[in-house]
């Protein structure tokens, strides 16, 4: 497929002045090119996993805080008598409610 020796004839018959012949492949010029680009988004997709896992550990570590915290709640609920219902609605609700939403409902009641 490719015919090299017939290539670099054929340019030094056409170029006499030059004799060097010297070839590269596109696919090659374009790895030069972008090899400092993929080099970046490699180096970026590690820092973005990093953080990731920091981020996972941080939500691991506040949702077994709170765990332990509503464990010692739940038990004094049920000391006291509250129905396992309503204990139940309790500990979901407070997920399910967004603080945003509560603060921008908050805001726009005093304006």
């Amino acid at each position: 497929m490719l015919n090299l020796p017939f290539n670099k004839e054929l340019y030094e018959k056409s170029n006499r002045s030059v004799t060097v012949f010297k070839y590269t492949y596109v696919a090659d010029e374009r790895e030069a090119m972008y090899r400092e680009e993929k080099q970046l988004g490699w180096m970026c997709l590690c820092f973005t996993l990093i953080g990731l896992m920091i981020t996972a550990i941080g939500l691991f570590v506040f949702v077994y805080h709170d765990t332990r915290q509503r464990v010692k709640e739940i038990g004094i609920r049920k000391v006291n008598g509250a129905p396992v219902a309503s204990i139940m609605w309790l500990y979901s609700f407070a997920y399910k409610i967004p603080l945003s939403g509560w603060i921008s409902v908050e805001s726009l009641r005093d304006e």
